[in-house]
């Protein structure tokens, strides 16, 4: 089964030549047990797909990135807008980075933080003086919302509290939404990093894209402590890169998925770091097709996934399609 809905015809009019590209491609989807889609064009807007491929609502706004769903539905995403703070640049606007609440079943925004702002608002003010003073300050480009069962894993993580990736800070960062304050934050053990997660045990599971003498690995660590638990990527035959983009999952079978999203390739390794399935993006591109087209992500969906009634059409779909 498949969706599709060009970002242009979802937008028409939407003028964005910085997009005008990629007018297929979703940064980051999200399917739900109704066979439902929540799809970013990145810079340009979120829509919501039934199982048809037919959209429900659109939102016209500059979310980008990074989308997650909380246990009451509402969806989180980051919203990049411009602004002027003249702490940090008193002769022209920069963009801020706005985390965005949106009702799943209107597409309309609930409730926007700014993340400078939270950070202003709290002990890790410091941490702005990392970030250049011009343009794309922050670049978030993770967002995941904190439920009641991970919270419980550590005393470090709160219901409903926001785990947030700060590329050009080298920073991620726990928020508490009803504050509107950071209340922890750390860096330096990655750079340019991506897809933070928070594991069953209280680790964070992060893709580190040049932290590693300049190519990428994959980091759990305990944030308590900061010491790292587990690393991939260190060895030659072991070697990963991405300089951009990039993600990284625990499974449920103890395993991690590897998204090198620069080379188009996802792969599950064990903890032993021994490959049991490999993944090349068919489709290429360049002067002699030699490279791959990106691959912003790869979920995994268990089998029971989708609600007995949905899955029949999807397969009924898939059948008549093939």
């Amino acid at each position: 089964h498949s969706w599709e809905y060009p970002r242009n015809k979802a937008f028409p009019g939407h003028a964005n030549p910085a997009v005008e590209g990629k007018a297929k491609s979703f940064r980051r989807a999200r399917v739900m047990a109704n066979g439902d889609l929540i799809g970013i064009y990145n810079g340009s807007g979120m829509i919501r797909l039934n199982h048809r491929s037919e959209p429900m609502w659109t939102l016209d706004v500059r979310c980008h990135h990074d989308l997650d769903i909380g246990a009451d539905g509402v969806l989180y995403t980051l919203i990049q807008k411009k602004a002027m703070h003249a702490d940090i640049n008193p002769d022209e606007p920069i963009i801020d980075e706005l985390i965005a609440m949106v009702d799943p079943e209107t597409g309309r925004i609930i409730r926007q933080i700014s993340i400078i702002n939270a950070f202003r608002a709290s002990i890790y003010a410091p941490l702005l003086k990392k970030m250049p003073q011009t343009g794309d300050v922050l670049h978030a480009n993770t967002i995941v919302h904190i439920n009641a069962a991970t919270a419980g894993v550590s005393p470090l993580f709160h219901e409903n509290h926001l785990l947030v990736s700060l590329r050009n800070m080298d920073a991620i960062a726990l928020i508490d939404p009803n504050r509107s304050r950071v209340v922890w934050a750390l860096t330096g053990m990655w750079s340019l990093q991506h897809e933070p997660s928070i594991l069953p045990s209280g680790n964070i599971l992060i893709f580190d894209n040049t932290g590693h003498r300049g190519r990428s690995k994959i980091l759990e660590f305990d944030p308590m402590t900061q010491v790292p638990v587990w690393q991939y990527g260190l060895t030659p035959d072991t070697a990963i890169f991405s300089s951009t983009s990039g993600a990284c999952h625990r499974l449920p079978n103890g395993n991690t998925f590897i998204i090198e999203s620069n080379r188009g390739r996802a792969v599950e390794v064990t903890t032993l770091g021994k490959t049991v399935w490999l993944f090349n993006n068919p489709s290429t591109w360049g002067p002699n097709n030699n490279l791959r087209g990106t691959l912003f992500d790869v979920v995994r969906i268990p089998p029971d996934f989708f609600s007995p009634d949905i899955s029949a059409s999807l397969v009924s779909d898939s059948l008549a399609a093939l």
